[in-house]
């Protein structure tokens, strides 16, 4: 991947710095910008109120303020009508993960005197949620996790002629003003106000039993507050991509395998277990000191082990060496 390129994914995830964008060209930067063909991602960290018994959080989901790459998206040019037929609410921008809740209402108006697109949003009930996404859910509703982001695609954008209506636009050094936006999509990103007070609360959660160690990592594991932004730069190049989806099926495959046989082993084990009890109290009553032979299950446990899962891990071998 050239240099150009990496700094075009950047640009588009909101994630650039300055002198990643001070690498290139101003044109480029510009070309970049205003290219209608890529999904945008841009964060806002503002929570404006949260509602637990209902599982509600409205957020402040995009304002005219300079964002990270000194860009402004014009409220009045929002367009929301293809958001609004499927407005799910996603964790970090990842539509092949089970969305968290629903966009209840996405509006126009204003926030801190400004004017601001606004969203509110429910999120599911526990039940619903895998365990991430109820850690998630309880970490936003708490205001430990405040920021959303936006997925939009650039409808039109404009570039400042000179520096004093680039100043009157409010736009940053290299900024752009998209004077119309389409949203197509809303997320919840581990965007902390205070990354550091948060790692604090995931061990005092993990102390205090209510959630796995291994999940509070997983979800520490996706802070950035270097570029303030979580979401992928970009996608996986596409055969990665395949090898990592036939590992999960794998994985998944091997968790469902280990199970069903564990318990079915164990179901086993307690009815020979049952048996060999009977057989040495008959033997017992007659006097036999003869021992019944066990299951070999029970003697041999690897031989079981690769009877019942060498198939599986065979296959996960193959898709690791692919």
């Amino acid at each position: 991947m050239s240099n150009f390129d990496g700094i075009a994914k950047k640009i588009w995830a909101g994630i650039a710095t300055d002198e990643e964008l001070a690498s290139v060209k101003p044109e480029d930067v510009w070309a970049i910008k205003a290219d209608a063909e890529h999904v945008r991602f841009r964060a806002n960290t503002s929570r404006k109120s949260a509602d637990h018994e209902a599982r509600t959080v409205e957020h402040v989901a995009s304002d005219e303020t300079p964002d990270r790459m000194g860009d402004v998206i014009s409220v009045k040019g929002w367009s929301l009508d293809n958001f609004l037929k499927n407005p799910v609410l996603l964790r970090n921008h990842d539509g092949g993960a089970l969305p968290l809740g629903l966009v209840t209402d996405v509006y126009k108006g204003r926030a801190g005197g400004k004017a601001a697109l606004l969203a509110k949003s429910q999120f599911f009930p526990d039940e619903k949620q895998n365990e991430e996404g109820r850690l998630l859910a309880r970490l936003v509703l708490d205001g430990d996790l405040p920021a959303v982001s936006v997925g939009f695609m650039p409808l039109k954008s404009e570039r400042p002629s000179d520096e004093e209506e680039r100043k009157a636009l409010g736009l940053g050094e290299y900024g752009v003003f998209y004077r119309a936006a389409e949203l197509l999509e809303l997320s919840v990103v581990t965007v902390p106000a205070n990354p550091s007070a948060l790692m604090r609360r995931l061990d005092s959660m993990v102390e205090a039993g209510e959630v796995e160690k291994s999940l509070a990592a997983m979800v520490a594991k996706t802070f950035e507050p270097s570029s303030r932004v979580v979401v992928p730069v970009a996608k996986v190049e596409s055969g990665t991509e395949a090898a990592l989806e036939r590992i999960e099926l794998l994985l998944a495959d091997i968790k469902t395998t280990f199970s069903a046989e564990l318990a079915a082993l164990k179901g086993q084990l307690e009815v020979e277990l049952r048996g060999v009890s009977s057989r040495l109290s008959q033997a017992d009553a007659k006097g036999d000191t003869q021992t019944p032979a066990p299951d070999s299950r029970a003697v041999d446990p690897q031989a079981f082990f690769r009877t019942a899962f060498g198939p599986v891990l065979s296959r996960a071998k193959e898709a690791r060496n692919q």
